[in-house]
């Protein structure tokens, strides 16, 4: 064995006992089985999908949770549980953190850096088989509980917080187990901000869709097309996106035609300001 192997962790400090840690070698090891077993990453409903989006979400929990944890002991401030203990929790997302910063900077072991980040926030309790890294004792403890990793443990400790009589809607939006209220939009600042291009034969309109916006049924689209006739109906659309099979001008001919789109409600008032966009065509010669 060269002089660079070790087989106990350099790391530990003189007389620490060794048999409650991982040898470098056998803990890499222990790391890639585990992470290799995460075989899908499935996230309650309330949590986002997307990794990205799951690490704003979790580090938001984590805020709310630790301003929380006297007004729900049982769940967030434990003694007798790992498992509703925010310490647990924040123990296991500091070290998944730490692995992904690493993601950045130890590029030649991008393979292994991602399996154990993934081990960290999906593993299940049946293939946690490690002994706790140094410094950190109680980060895998070994259990049979329901929830290990970090998305399983706060999951966990959402189960337990919605199950309490004094958990009310207002604390679930807060803790992000529900949606929070979109805020209100004033209709006189919705605009379709349309825009126009031509493609040789037709000219398309792109817009913001109709559809989910309150008091708002149809996007109305009008056409000055410079030949005199002033403005024209073109149509109506509920989606974002609209094509003007109109004549283009005469063969070689160019014209500039200019598009108004507005939104109106069931009886045809506009909601909103107008949106007004223009476009270059011309005729195939």
């Amino acid at each position: 064995m060269s002089k660079s192997e070790h087989r106990i962790d350099p790391t530990l400090s003189p007389g620490a006992d060794p048999s409650i840690h991982a040898t470098s070698v056998e803990h890499r090891a222990a790391l890639e089985r585990l992470a290799a077993t995460v075989l899908r990453r499935a996230t309650p409903a309330f949590m986002p999908g997307p990794e990205h989006l799951l690490r704003q979400w979790v580090s938001s929990f984590l805020s709310v949770a630790a301003a929380a944890r006297l007004t729900y002991p049982t769940v967030l401030n434990s003694s007798t549980d790992w498992r509703f203990n925010l310490h647990t929790v924040n123990n296991l997302w500091a070290v998944y953190l730490e692995y992904v910063a690493a993601l950045e900077v130890v590029t030649p072991f991008q393979r292994f850096l991602t399996q154990t980040k993934n081990s960290i926030l999906f593993a299940a309790p049946e293939r946690i088989e490690l002994p706790p890294p140094r410094n950190v004792p109680e980060l895998y403890p070994k259990s049979t509980a329901a929830h290990v990793g970090v998305v399983g443990l706060i999951a966990g400790m959402a189960e337990a917080l919605l199950a309490l009589p004094n958990f009310t809607e207002a604390e679930a939006r807060k803790f992000g187990f529900l949606p929070q209220p979109e805020a209100p939009v004033d209709p006189a600042t919705l605009d379709p901000n349309a825009t126009a291009r031509f493609t040789g034969g037709e000219v398309i309109i792109s817009l913001r869709s109709p559809r989910s916006i309150r008091g708002v049924d149809f996007a109305e689209i009008r056409c000055d097309r410079m030949d005199g006739a002033g403005i024209q109906p073109v149509g109506m659309t509920v989606s974002g996106r609209f094509i003007d099979h109109h004549d283009t001008p005469p063969a070689a001919g160019r014209a500039n035609w200019v598009y108004y789109v507005r939104f109106v409600d069931s009886g045809g008032r506009t909601v909103g300001r107008e949106s007004v966009t223009d476009v270059t065509v011309q005729g195939i010669a």
